[in-house]
């Protein structure tokens, strides 16, 4: 199609299969943190798609996503992903750089055959146990860089239960490292809030950039309390 260009609304859950398979003139996209699953082959055969960001709340590429997207140079996977499905960026041409979690435990045959002649630069955390085997038996071209993990500590300043204001929810969110050392907002990490302002359930993304990676997710609710207001209303309000 003629699709060059889109923006996925907030809120949404799920990219279906094959949703935007052989969409030969789309270059670029952005997901929202709010999608939890991306069907297979979802962008199979874009094959002019330079840039898309994976959704936080990703657990699991599947078969063939990113199946012959000649143009895509680097990828990050999200730390919560745990498996890479058959064929999942088989024959992307430019693939040069992956960013990849330790919990990513299941590499599926193929995923990364045909890209970049297979000799990717992989950043990984130091304690990624899985990658290194990996990469020796399918991958001998391949390299790995490795960054501190940012998951090795503790966040605070998070509540697990907001009332509804109206307003978006985003505390300023602390990391505290197991080995003392400080790390920076925007600088060590970025934060990133979901379903932070209707009542209902939300969450907090704390993600290690640059020379961190991992990370970590923080649940809270959103609750709609109109105590005062009920009493003078005859229809309870909604928030």
């Amino acid at each position: 199609g003629e699709l060059v260009s889109v923006v996925l609304p907030d809120h949404l859950a799920k990219i279906g299969t094959q949703a935007f398979a052989s969409c030969s003139k789309l270059q670029k996209v952005e997901i929202s943190d709010s999608v939890e699953s991306i069907g297979e082959s979802a962008f199979a055969n874009c094959s002019s798609l330079e840039i898309i960001n994976l959704p936080l709340g990703l657990t699991e590429i599947k078969a063939s996503t990113f199946y012959a997207c000649y143009f895509l140079e680097s990828i990050e996977i999200p730390f919560q992903v745990k498996k890479i499905g058959v064929n999942a960026f088989y024959n992307c041409l430019s693939l040069n750089k992956v960013k990849i979690s330790k919990n990513t435990t299941e590499i599926g045959k193929g995923a990364f055959d045909q890209c970049f002649t297979e000799g990717v630069e992989f950043t990984t955390v130091a304690g990624n146990k899985y990658l290194p085997s990996f990469i020796a038996t399918n991958y001998p071209k391949a390299t790995i860089k490795t960054v501190e993990d940012i998951s090795l500590g503790k966040v605070s300043n998070i509540k697990t239960e907001i009332e509804y204001t109206g307003t978006p929810y985003k505390p300023e969110v602390k990391v505290t490292l197991n080995n003392g050392k400080k790390v920076e907002a925007g600088k060590d990490y970025k934060v990133v809030y979901v379903n932070n302002v209707a009542a209902g359930n939300g969450k907090v993304y704390v993600v290690g950039i640059d020379g961190y990676g991992e990370g970590y997710v923080n649940s809270f609710t959103v609750v709609c309390k109109h105590s005062t207001i009920e009493k003078t209303v005859a229809k309870k309000p909604t928030c």
